[in-house]
């Protein structure tokens, strides 16, 4: 919908509707009890917010 411009407001909110769950399932980094891991999910969440069409660079799903 959003690269054919049509109803792209529609569109848009899919694409947050979506990315928001799984940026939260891929990236739960309050359920990581090492501070480093912690720091590296919480990181590759924030920059999932940021912008989401940057791929995460994590290779491992939990």
């Amino acid at each position: 919908m959003v690269l054919l411009g049509v109803w792209g407001d529609l569109g848009a909110l899919f694409l947050v509707v979506f990315l928001i769950p799984t940026a939260l399932y891929m990236h739960d980094f309050w359920k990581i009890e090492d501070p480093g891991e912690k720091q590296n999910r919480m990181s590759h969440f924030m920059k999932n917010l940021a912008n989401p069409n940057t791929p995460s660079q994590s290779s491992e799903v939990s």
